[in-house]
């Protein structure tokens, strides 16, 4: 597996480094840490951050961690590095309203639509924590078994426990428990079948149901497949919000749409 980080070199990225620790420690992996800063001028000091960084997770067992520095547009520069190196995952961290930078939520919401691997992105005041239960939020898409099956394969490390969760403000409830059930139906064919339970939630408030599901669930990350185009009528119509999600302040692992 071949996973880039985005780095600022913030402490918020400590808990980047432990989550891609852990997704390649067991897999003889490569950690392709990445930074995009804006002038000739902040080089000196990226370089010796970049080289602290590499020095500290060189330590970690058969991780292969290498370094790529550019200047100039994040965004730019990041989605040509997965193009090349053809890598498996991006981890980012974001940050809340009003903290701006290398890192701040836009630049992510930007990656999640427009990146053609996986994005795990994860707020700077999450607490590390095993990813076992994890959410999976579906609008009943052509592409969710190859999703789900992307989610047992990227999270093997964590045995992750997986939620798949309809959520129903005004639609018809019958043909959404007939949808869920044929999705049930296919991934029963599939050796990791055991580790799923399925559940439609009605509400006519979604987002206190979602952030109430994930509570009660103990819920450690979201995954979801956005769309390319308006984001915002996703799961719940025009209900819930990117920031909505966001706002869960857990970690939110986005698959492009297949088409």
């Amino acid at each position: 597996m071949k996973i880039i980080l985005a780095t600022d070199f913030s402490d918020a990225n400590k808990t980047l480094s432990e989550y891609a620790i852990d997704l390649l420690k067991d897999k003889e992996g490569t950690l392709l840490l990445f930074h995009a800063y804006e002038s000739p001028e902040d080089y000196d000091e990226a370089e010796a951050k970049m080289s602290s960084t590499v020095n500290l997770l060189s330590d970690f067992g058969n991780i292969n961690v290498k370094s790529v520095l550019v200047q100039g547009d994040p965004e730019t520069c990041l989605l040509n590095l997965i193009d090349t190196e053809k890598a498996d995952l991006v981890l980012m961290s974001t940050r809340g309203r009003g903290n701006k930078g290398f890192l701040e939520g836009s630049l992510s919401k930007k990656i999640m639509s427009s990146s053609p691997i996986p994005l795990l992105s994860i707020h700077e005041d999450y607490q590390y924590r095993d990813s076992s239960e994890i959410l999976f939020v579906t609008n009943f898409n052509k592409s969710d078994i190859d999703t789900i099956k992307k989610i047992f394969d990227l999270l093997e490390p964590f045995n992750p426990n997986l939620h798949i969760v309809h959520c129903l403000i005004d639609g018809d409830p019958g043909k959404a428990s007939r949808l869920l059930t044929e999705l049930e139906s296919s991934l029963n064919k599939l050796n990791f079948s055991e580790s799923i339970r399925y559940k439609l939630i009605f509400s006519t408030d979604p987002k206190v149901a979602l952030k109430t599901y994930c509570n009660e669930n103990n819920i450690s990350l979201v995954a979801f497949t956005p769309r390319e185009k308006h984001f915002d009528d996703l799961f719940f119509k025009d209900r819930v919000t990117k920031n909505d999600f966001y706002n869960l302040h857990l970690p939110l692992l986005t698959f492009k749409k297949q088409s």
